[in-house]
């Protein structure tokens, strides 16, 4: 992805993540949130293995861990973590700290209900002015094809019960419902076999 991309593309997470419950979570300060997760993204674009875009443009946007880079071996999602010096950067260090024990719990409920190896969905995102009109969709089933072909699961979490539907359309479903330590909101752990 060229630089110009980049800062594009950390637009579109941005913005389509700005009323997120866990980024909200991350950066309470509405007024400030916006400019804090374009950096944030900006940063985790430029560290990134597998970003994915629909050919066309930057309104469908995905960030995937393959199998072995995830989570599920113990070791902490270090683009994440370095992520989270881009908000003390930025002004917001309560939002690492927040995000810190945030990756700790999430660890722990992925290790429980999977150990093993799969691909994990981090993040799919659809530009505001592009929603509703099936770009996720278009972005999705390429992606969980190529993880169908390792058949291996597929995992992710969301904390808003709107988009558990929308997964469970794919054939996710949830594997773990628990209220996230700390915060006012629930985390949803969802699995698609192969």
């Amino acid at each position: 992805m060229h630089d110009d991309d980049l800062v594009a593309a950390a637009r579109v997470f941005a913005a389509a993540m700005v009323d997120d419950p866990l980024h909200c979570y991350f950066v309470p300060d509405a007024r400030h949130r916006l400019e804090r997760l374009q950096d944030v993204y900006e940063f985790r674009l430029k560290t990134r293995r597998e970003a994915w875009a629909l050919p066309g443009g930057l309104h469908a946007l995905a960030l995937w861990e393959q199998p072995g880079l995830t989570i599920a071996d113990g070791r902490p999602p270090w683009d994440k973590v370095r992520a989270g010096f881009a908000l003390v950067a930025g002004g917001a260090p309560s939002a690492l700290v927040r995000m810190l024990k945030y990756k700790s719990f999430a660890r722990r409920v992925r290790a429980r209900i999977l150990p093993g190896p799969a691909w994990y969905l981090d993040t799919i995102v659809v530009d505001p002015a592009h929603q509703r009109q099936g770009l996720s969709g278009r972005l999705l089933r390429p992606l969980l094809s190529v993880a169908h072909g390792d058949s291996l699961p597929v995992f992710l979490e969301t904390q808003s019960p709107a988009n558990v539907a929308i997964y469970r359309r794919f054939g996710f479903v949830v594997a773990d419902e628990s209220t996230v330590p700390g915060a006012p909101m629930t985390h949803f752990a969802m699995v698609m076999n192969p």
